[in-house]
C-alpha cells in the first residue's frame, strides 16, 4: 500500500474534521497511516500533506 486506503480517507476526514486547523491532525494521521501499513510510506506522508493542505516537506 502506499496512499491511504478509501475506507482511511473517511476515517482520515473525520479525525481532520476534529480540530479547528487541519494541520493539527498530522500525528493521528500520521498513526492511521502506520497502522495501515507498518509504517509510514513516502507516498502516504505526500497524501496526508494533500489532505491537510500542506507540503510533504512539513509532513516529513
Amino acid at each position: 500500500m502506499a496512499r491511504l486506503t478509501d475506507a482511511n480517507v473517511t476515517i482520515a476526514k473525520e479525525i481532520i474534521d476534529r480540530y479547528p486547523r487541519s494541520k493539527s491532525a498530522l500525528i493521528p494521521l500520521l498513526h492511521l497511516a502506520q497502522e495501515q501499513d507498518g509504517w509510514v510510506t513516502d507516498e502516504a506522508m505526500r497524501h496526508i500533506a494533500e489532505l491537510i493542505g500542506v507540503t510533504p516537506a512539513e509532513v516529513l
